[in-house]
């Protein structure tokens, strides 16, 4: 009978030393009231100074026409990039710090509004922030620090909401995570884009699920 038991012990045993471990941020489904240049509740907004911040989309009152419903929740993060060479992009204190050489797993869903309707950052006419973007993730020691970057989506052309799988080992203890919209690579010249984001997640171990 005994041996029985330890040769379940060590059948079982590799399952969970290989098992996935989710870490518990702060509000990763971008959960607030919808408004504009808001950045949602348990993030903060790491844009350029004289820049409106990130928006908690979709807007209750409409204002940059994005009306897509969240993949989770009521709520997602809409960021843009402008024509002026400025961006946005938000951070946020991870509950632990990141371990050296260890392996970990982010997917976030993300997806690209049709409509993003504001005004031009260089001749003030209106327009469209619609041209498709990527997405970086870092990771530094404080708010916006950007010391290391972890992970790099290719462009967001999709309209639907799609699921962006991220494995990467940090060379540091970091304590800060930061999500960011930029240009397609190489940057020739900046442009109105946007991108939307909803649902994060972080897990300690790389794998499928």
């Amino acid at each position: 009978m005994k041996k029985n038991f330890y040769l379940v012990i060590l059948l079982v045993l590799p399952i969970f030393s290989f098992a996935q471990v989710i870490i518990l941020l702060t509000n990763p489904s971008f959960e607030d009231v919808g408004r504009h240049s808001q950045v949602p509740s348990g993030w903060y907004d790491c844009g350029f100074p004289g820049e409106s911040p990130p928006d908690t989309q979709p807007d209750l009152q409409g204002t940059f026409g994005v009306s897509k419903n969240a993949y989770d929740g009521f709520t997602y993060l809409g960021l843009v990039v402008r024509d002026n060479n400025t961006w946005e992009a938000v951070s946020q204190q991870l509950p632990e710090k990141l371990e050296t050489d260890s392996c970990y797993t982010l997917f976030i869903y993300a997806a690209r509004s049709v409509s993003y309707v504001s005004a031009s950052r260089t001749n003030g006419m209106e327009a469209n922030y619609v041209t498709p973007v990527i997405l970086r993730i870092y990771s530094g020691f404080d708010y916006c620090d950007k010391t290391k970057l972890l992970a790099e989506s290719d462009l967001i052309t999709n309209t639907a909401w799609k699921e962006l799988k991220f494995d990467f080992q940090p060379d540091a203890d970091y304590t800060r995570l930061v999500i960011e919209a930029f240009y397609k690579i190489p940057v020739l010249f900046p442009y109105n884009g946007n991108v939307l984001v909803d649902y994060l997640q972080l897990e300690k171990g790389c794998g499928d699920r």
